[in-house]
């Protein structure tokens, strides 16, 4: 299986410095996002509400304030509680860009291990702690930096995540998480494999069944591993990735809407503008004329 065709396809910062900062709300209190994977390494600092945090088969509550790390290939999601209104912001970096030019005692003591997974960054901050609090200040101080941008914004924001991966260390901060089992991981293996089947061909007419073969599974036993991973029904997934994929292409003001409904693997206009509604509140020509105002 090529996991690599599997990820998020997104490019977070470029060659130079592999690192984005990124933020999103809910004002709705809607899902944030949804059930995916990438090889950079998150740090989720939730700025608003309350979120319940998904990385691979483990699930917590967050509140404002406090935080979750993602390591590098955890599939992960995040999900509004109570359909109250949230927010996070999200650094994301290549763990890279933290390794040393030559093989010296950072890599062998630190960077190594952690690539490999023999150490596990701890999942969840929830600021109990006085090292947790130190690092939740070093997240806000990062994103302060790269909003500045000011001449040598990329040392500052370097020398903090080293001493976050510091505070972790010497505070014996390491995830309890077991480790996961080979069924475990095979089920995660096969998850990344149907979404990457669902964010390759959603703009075609997808069915469970289609879904169901790319893990040789039935369609009943499916759809129950799929709701069980993903907390979402496969179809409701796929529809909530197509009104995501839509909502781009409205921003493209040559688009004709039926366009972008075929594009997004609707032939039925009707149904477009039906699902459409039911996901975003409003119709696709009131989500455009919103967007440019």
């Amino acid at each position: 299986m090529d996991k690599s065709s599997m990820r998020e396809n997104r490019i977070h910062g470029n060659s130079m410095f592999p690192l984005m900062v990124y933020y999103s709300e809910s004002p709705q209190g809607e899902n944030l996002f949804d059930c995916h994977w990438h090889n950079e390494m998150e740090l989720l600092l939730i700025t608003k509400g309350k979120v319940l945090i998904q990385i691979e088969n483990a699930y917590c509550e967050l509140s404002e304030g406090q935080a979750a790390i993602i390591g590098s290939g955890d599939i992960h999601a995040a999900f509004a509680i109570d359909h109250s209104p949230c927010s996070f912001k999200a650094i994301v970096f290549n763990q890279d860009i933290l390794s040393s030019q030559s093989y010296d005692i950072m890599q062998e003591k630190y960077m190594e291990p952690l690539k490999r997974k023999i150490f596990h960054l701890p999942s969840y901050l929830k600021g109990e702690q006085s090292w947790e609090k130190d690092i939740i200040n070093k997240f806000n101080e990062i994103f302060k930096i790269y909003s500045g941008k000011k001449l040598g914004y990329e040392l500052s924001i370097k020398a903090l995540l080293y001493l976050i991966l510091s505070d972790i260390f010497s505070n014996d901060g390491f995830s309890s998480r077991k480790e996961r089992t080979p069924s475990e991981i095979y089920q995660s293996e096969r998850l990344k494999s149907v979404l990457n089947y669902i964010h390759e061909n959603y703009s075609k007419k997808l069915t469970i069944k289609d879904m169901s073969q790319i893990v040789n599974m039935s369609e009943g036993h499916f759809c129950r591993f799929f709701k069980q991973m993903v907390r979402r029904t496969p179809i409701d997934y796929l529809n909530n990735y197509r009104m995501n994929e839509a909502t781009k292409l409205l921003l493209e003001k040559d688009k004709k809407i039926f366009e972008v409904a075929l594009d997004v693997g609707f032939d039925n206009f009707s149904y477009f503008i039906n699902i459409f509604k039911h996901y975003l509140n409003c119709t696709p020509s009131q989500y455009r004329n919103k967007t440019r105002n």
